[in-house]
């Protein structure tokens, strides 16, 4: 019955897909807490929000998929193509996630490895301003507003001019030769 009304339907795609968007967040905040406290504990949490994840993704694909059977406004499908990029976008951060660094946090704390601690200031520096910039998006999402999406993307532009500086800094270790940049 809620599909018939699409403003409702809508309404209530966003409620999970922002459920969604807190357990991704979760997942990035673990898997620091991994990184920082060397603990493997964090990863069958991470494994298992990734598994929430994965079920709320298909099911809120799935709903939104019915819901374009039903008769919506030209501002009704906008939406809905809005939603269903984002519940995509916030999936394909839990694979990140669980495909590309849990296996590197696994590595690090089996063989023991640390980061120097230049190296690891800049990744928990970078990783807060990714969560920061991550919760500016749910935030414009959450409120329509179109300043805070100019400054998420100025802020995606910000951060991947430091991605960049901040693999350069890591090259200049490693060609000082410091030990721990070497090992990780």
């Amino acid at each position: 019955q809620v599909l018939i009304t699409p403003s409702f339907a809508l309404g209530q795609a966003t409620r999970e897909i922002l459920r969604m968007a807190e357990i991704t967040q979760e997942m990035l905040e673990k898997m620091m807490f991994a990184f920082r406290k060397n603990d493997l504990h964090f990863l069958p949490e991470i494994q298992s929000l990734e598994e929430k994840s994965d079920i709320l993704h298909r099911e809120i694909k799935k709903y939104l998929i019915q819901l374009s059977q039903h008769n919506m406004t030209a501002e009704q499908a906008d939406q809905q193509l809005v939603l269903v990029t984002l519940t995509s976008d916030l999936e394909n951060i839990g694979d990140t996630v669980i495909k590309t660094i849990v296996p590197l946090v696994r590595i690090k704390i089996e063989k023991k490895l640390h980061f120097s601690d230049e190296g690891f200031k800049e990744l928990r520096d970078f990783h807060e301003k990714v969560l920061e910039n991550f919760q500016l998006t749910l935030s414009a999402f959450t409120n329509g507003n179109t300043d805070l999406y100019r400054k998420v993307i100025q802020n995606k532009d910000a951060l991947l001019q430091q991605e960049l500086f901040l693999r350069e800094q890591h090259l200049v270790r490693l060609r000082h030769g410091i030990k721990e940049s070497l090992d990780t």
